[in-house]
């Protein structure tokens, strides 16, 4: 599976996984964000984080990233990092713990 449907006030718009930079929450409201638009989804960030599928991480209580779109990681504190995406001005954090998980799947020189 490489595609989600996301109900957008009654329509459901295809997705390609491709497509999708991160998906954040802020307060009650959960964002999936693409290149040209943010699409607000009524879920949580728990049920993402179990159907997407592996290229997306819980990187923080706030953020799942879709690790193909990440360009640069930046240390921004002992425990927070930043992800920058390629022609994207957005950014996403990652924690020290997820950081590890990042580091143990790809290689790091």
């Amino acid at each position: 599976m490489d595609k989600i449907f996301i109900n957008q006030h009654g329509i459901l718009k295809k997705t390609n996984y491709s497509d999708i930079y991160f998906i954040t929450r802020d307060k009650s409201k959960t964002y999936i964000i693409l290149k040209d638009t943010k699409i607000e989804a009524f879920v949580t960030l728990n049920y993402l984080s179990e159907v997407l599928e592996g290229k997306f991480l819980r990187t923080h209580k706030s953020f799942i990233i879709n690790i193909d779109k990440i360009f640069t990681i930046e240390k921004k504190n002992a425990n927070i990092y930043i992800a920058k995406f390629l022609d994207f001005d957005e950014v996403a954090l990652i924690t020290r713990n997820n950081m590890k998980i990042i580091s143990e799947r790809y290689v790091m020189v």
